[in-house]
């Protein structure tokens, strides 16, 4: 079975539009008429665009035995072998976990928006893993695991 969805982080970019609403709006009076923009407007613009290119969406694939996570345009992105997998729980995780890519308690959480996660427990060799992969449907993420599972 092949699972494949693609969530986008509305919310994660809408931080973003206003970071650089802000900056422009306390910027304002420091705009002079030679020159258009200030310097760390265009830096903040920069970096803002550069951060949602690279954390926009989140696409979780399930095929072949892996799992494969990709953020943005593609440039952030992570494989997991479904082969090692032990376990698979749909669950909801605090609200201070946040999202995009961190460590919790928990293990490492992939996340682009919401609290809908499943969590995989991996066994590499007697040591466990466990990872949180954010979800809007984490019911059928975890069905699909478990299919692969199964084989």
């Amino acid at each position: 079975m092949t699972y494949s969805k693609t969530q986008t982080g509305w919310n994660f970019l809408l931080i973003l539009i206003i970071i650089c609403a802000t900056v422009g709006i306390i910027l304002y009076p420091h705009f002079g008429e030679e020159c258009p923009t200030h310097p760390t407007f265009a830096i903040v613009v920069f970096a803002s665009i550069f951060a949602g290119l690279l954390f926009f969406r989140l696409k979780v694939t399930v095929q072949d035995h892996m799992l494969k996570i990709v953020f943005g345009v593609g440039i952030v992105r992570f494989k997991r072998d479904l082969r090692k997998l032990v376990s698979a729980e749909a669950k909801r995780i605090p609200w201070y976990y946040g999202s995009i890519i961190k460590i919790t308690s928990e293990g490492m959480l992939y996340s682009i928006q919401g609290r809908k996660v499943v969590k995989l427990t991996f066994d590499y060799d007697g040591s466990k893993d466990s990872i949180l992969v954010g979800s809007a449907e984490p019911e059928e993420l975890k069905k699909a695991l478990d299919d692969e599972i199964k084989g």
